[in-house]
């Protein structure tokens, strides 16, 4: 619990510091993106649509996500998912994960400092960042769009 507590505090602490202002010509020192779309939808958008063996149908909308990179090469990312099961609302899931980052040209490969195994890459092409990723839990990837803030 202790750990969970020091997480979304410091989570809570580098989304603070994004949002201070910086001067025109200073390099900021952590990048922040928000997502935009995923797999070419706006939000909320669809990361999963199926129908399992029992015959139920599940959605799982991207509701938002916000990735955070700091100098140090190290991010926090902050989602949140709606869930559907046969066309009524089922909840919400919020997710908060930390790690490092990797830079090769423009590609980045994220791991997780948190959960166990968690990998996946990206691009940065000027203040667009596309991350191929597993919000929904279930297996399936989809591109999600971050714009940098």
């Amino acid at each position: 619990m202790r750990l969970r507590h020091t997480i979304l505090t410091t989570a809570l602490a580098a989304l603070t510091a994004c949002g201070q202002a910086t001067a025109p010509d200073a390099t900021p020192a952590t990048s922040r993106f928000v997502l935009v779309a995923t797999a070419e939808q706006p939000l909320p958008a669809i990361v999963l649509d199926t129908t399992y063996e029992d015959g139920s149908h599940v959605q799982v909308y991207a509701i938002s996500d916000t990735v955070v990179i700091d100098a140090d090469d190290r991010y926090t990312q902050t989602s949140l998912i709606h869930v559907y099961l046969d066309g009524r609302y089922g909840g919400r899931s919020r997710r908060v994960d930390h790690g490092t980052v990797t830079r090769a040209g423009q590609s980045l490969r994220f791991e997780s400092g948190f959960y166990h195994n968690l990998r996946y890459d990206g691009v940065l092409v000027d203040s667009m960042l596309t991350i191929v990723q597993d919000l929904s839990g279930d297996g399936v990837h989809a591109p999600l769009i971050l714009h940098a803030r």
